[in-house]
């Protein structure tokens, strides 16, 4: 069975790329409230670039996320499943491959890659705990 998506093709991407915008600004504000933390407490450069890293690595893990959903509404069922299934392996294949270097080449923290993952629960978290609503639809 095709599911069909009689509605127009940009509007799933202009939702997403919205949404996208508006988590940036208090993820990004997260992320300068740890760096400050790193630099005031005296922790090594390996915790701000894993934290650089990490951002960065989420930041394209939400882009990516949001592309392969808008593509796989167009999909059929079997299809869109196999397509998500693979963004996540994606996704967590570099989670993996970078934590990896973080402990074998010590050049960056792994707890700095792991940390920024949790930034767009936290910031969704925190939306609905004070039930404004500002990522939900009016």
């Amino acid at each position: 069975m095709r599911r069909i998506n009689n509605t127009d093709k940009n509007t799933g991407s202009n939702e997403i790329s919205a949404l996208y915008k508006k988590m940036l600004p208090p993820m990004l504000a997260l992320n300068s409230v740890l760096i400050l933390i790193c630099l005031i407490g005296g922790f090594g450069w390996r915790k701000l670039t894993g934290l650089i890293i990490g951002f960065i690595y989420m930041m394209w893990c939400l882009w990516y996320l949001g592309r392969t959903v808008v593509r796989a509404v167009d999909m059929t069922v079997k299809k869109a499943k196999h397509t998500m299934a693979y963004c996540y392996a994606v996704r967590y294949a570099g989670l993996f491959a970078l934590c990896f270097a973080a402990f074998e080449l010590d050049l960056f923290s792994a707890a700095g890659i792991l940390l920024p993952q949790f930034y767009p629960r936290a910031v969704l978290s925190l939306d609905a705990l004070t039930g404004k609503n500002y990522f939900g639809k009016d």
